[in-house]
């Protein structure tokens, strides 16, 4: 098996790569997205190899993906809904909420496609985020992480990070690095209060509203293109830009009950 993978047509194609992010993809999905159509995931289980072949078929022409239209789950945070034919309803003996929060069930093989791309480009992503796993009482280290949250699973290689992508373990423990982030301001705020300074010190804590919302794919584009070296070949990007490119399927609307 490859040990590392790069942003190529040619290793994302691969069948062991192809297989892996099926894995992980159904592995995140029946652990994280209670929505999602777990029918459809043990169809495609029983089939995988046509699944995998067909998926292989569509890359060969990479210029001529279309990601599957976006269904719109429209779903409130505590609440549970459930499939009843081809519409959303809350389940059974749950309360409508007041406001709803539109989630998207993307078509799976869109979804074993950005693992697979993700896969891909893991080691350069990780390595330019820093390393988490650097201890947060070195000054010099705290400079060195851009980010604590819901990083990849990697070995240390020198000034480089690798993804085990073929491990079953796909993102680090988020507890861990959580509580390594909390600490890295309380460290700061000591050391502040240690060095004589004059003034309060305070620690202030922000979430962003909607973050995700936000996201436009074509700034998701820019970012990842930002990622190429100058001896990559385009057409791996090329096709990133068009698998994530997505649209809602026609005619949905999300209202508030």
């Amino acid at each position: 098996m490859k040990q590392v993978l790069n942003p190529t047509l040619e290793d994302l194609r691969m069948e062991c790569v192809l297989v892996q992010a099926w894995k992980k993809t159904d592995a995140h999905i029946r652990q994280h997205s209670w929505y999602s159509d777990t029918l459809e995931l043990d169809y495609q289980s029983l089939r995988l190899p046509a699944f995998i072949d067909e998926l292989q078929e569509r890359l060969k022409s990479p210029l001529d993906w279309t990601p599957a239209p976006l269904d719109l789950v429209p779903a409130p945070k505590a609440q549970r809904w459930e499939l009843r034919g081809d519409e959303w309803h809350p389940k059974q003996g749950e309360k409508v909420g007041k406001k709803l929060r539109p989630l998207a069930h993307v078509g799976l093989q869109d979804q074993v496609l950005a693992t697979a791309m993700m896969m891909c480009l893991a080691d350069r992503v990780e390595t330019a985020a820093g390393d988490p796993r650097l201890s947060p009482r070195q000054a010099g280290n705290r400079k060195q992480v851009l980010a604590y949250g819901h990083r990849l699973f990697c070995d240390a290689d020198g000034g480089h990070l690798q993804h085990r992508w073929g491990s079953s373990k796909l993102y680090r423990q988020f507890y861990h690095d959580y509580q390594t982030f909390l600490e890295r301001s309380k460290l700061v705020a000591t050391e502040l209060k240690n060095s004589n300074s004059s003034g309060e010190i305070a620690i202030v804590r922000s979430d962003l509203s909607k973050f995700y919302d936000r996201v436009r794919p074509s700034l998701l584009h820019d970012k990842v293109k930002q990622l190429q070296l100058p001896s990559d070949n385009t057409a791996f990007f090329d096709l990133f830009q068009r698998a994530f490119d997505w649209k809602w399927r026609e005619n949905v609307v999300c209202q508030e009950n």
